[in-house]
């Protein structure tokens, strides 16, 4: 296929498509009083408004987005297996992109009238800034996040204006719509009308109400730098406690590092997501067995410091030790402790811990 193969104008294309996506297309560009029109007096009408309708989808253009989208204007199309169902459908509604058959294979091709404009906007200073302010945003946004695991709206607002993350184009519910355009093409957030959450957090309205009931916690401080980082990494930096357990396990039980990793990954998300000690290890020893009860003691030991230095969003970002070691007296703030000596054994045996490796 060359790129003049692949050559439709937004004449050609929007017939293609239903009155549905006309009318996605017309309200992402909140173009109004047109919602009674037929079909072919809504393409007119489309067509005649393609640059506000550019203008718009420039406003909340990342860098990822933009770079696939300048790929595409060179070429004209994309193959369809090289893009997801929700990006697709977020080109779609901009009207920058659309699905199509060509000579038997599926592709995603870009109408003639935008492949220069944004081949010109890769040069223009003025986009490029835009772009940048949004990827930072979104990056300081998943570190907010990552970090305290559920936040309202409004104190998702407040955190980033104190961030300096609101400007003249990016504020109220600019920064809203922003976010929502991210996850619509991600789906990287859980949104409801009241909060945002982290798709790992399992209960979010159960989180939230336990962050409420911790008002004497203040949130651990964070920088626009650190955020950012955390936000372009998409997961915690490993802690000194998570890289000696790494390396136990390893050397102790011979498995795999990259097993290793992804087993600890899903642990530390049921430790943040406040599953008993009980429950976290009986989630990781299904994995391993013990040739002694003084491994056993020595797995559970390796858990509890684990445990005990994992920032928690139930405790605004701090882990259990720092809660301990600052706040004293703020008894309601569960620190995680060994197994009791009444709780089933984690070396699977079944008997009670006391009777057991806890002996």
């Amino acid at each position: 296929m060359t790129a003049h193969e692949m050559d439709y104008t937004l004449n050609e294309i929007l017939p293609t498509v239903t009155k549905y996506e006309l009318d996605k297309i017309r309200k992402f560009a909140d173009i109004k009083g047109v919602s009674k029109l037929n079909k072919p007096k809504l393409i007119e009408v489309l067509v005649e408004e393609q640059q506000l309708l550019f203008d718009g989808a420039m406003q909340m253009m990342d860098r990822v987005r933009f770079d696939e989208l300048k790929r595409m204007a060179k070429s004209g199309y994309m193959e369809y297996a090289h893009a997801n169902r929700l990006r697709i459908g977020w080109y779609m509604k901009t009207s920058l992109a659309f699905p199509t058959n060509f000579e038997g294979k599926q592709v995603v091709v870009m109408p003639d009238e935008y492949r220069s404009r944004i081949l010109e906007a890769a040069q223009d200073l003025d986009a490029q800034r835009i772009i940048k302010e949004n990827d930072e945003l979104i990056f300081v946004t998943k570190g907010l996040l990552e970090t305290f695991g559920v936040l309202r709206w409004t104190e998702l607002y407040e955190k980033l204006e104190t961030l300096g993350m609101v400007n003249q184009r990016l504020q109220g519910s600019t920064v809203t719509r922003l976010i929502m355009e991210f996850n619509e093409f991600e789906d990287y957030f859980e949104v409801t009308d009241n909060w945002i959450s982290d798709l790992m957090v399992d209960e979010p309205e159960e989180m939230l109400a336990g962050i409420d009931a911790r008002p004497s916690i203040k949130p651990v401080p964070v920088t626009k730098e650190q955020l950012l980082e955390l936000g372009k990494r998409g997961e915690l930096a490993k802690t000194k406690e998570y890289e000696r357990f790494e390396k136990y396990l390893v050397k102790t039980f011979r498995v795999a590092k990259e097993d290793v990793q992804d087993l600890l990954g899903l642990t530390v998300i049921d430790i943040r997501n406040e599953l008993t000690f009980h429950e976290v290890i009986q989630n990781l020893v299904e994995s391993f067995e013990f040739s002694s009860k003084a491994e056993a003691a020595e797995f559970t030991s390796y858990v509890t410091k684990l445990a005990n230095s994992t920032p928690r969003w139930l405790l605004k970002g701090h882990a259990p030790n720092d809660i301990s070691r600052n706040e004293p007296v703020a008894a309601a703030t569960p620190v995680t402790k060994a197994v009791g000596r009444n709780e089933p054994c984690p070396c699977g045996s079944g008997k009670k811990y006391k009777k057991c490796c806890g002996k």
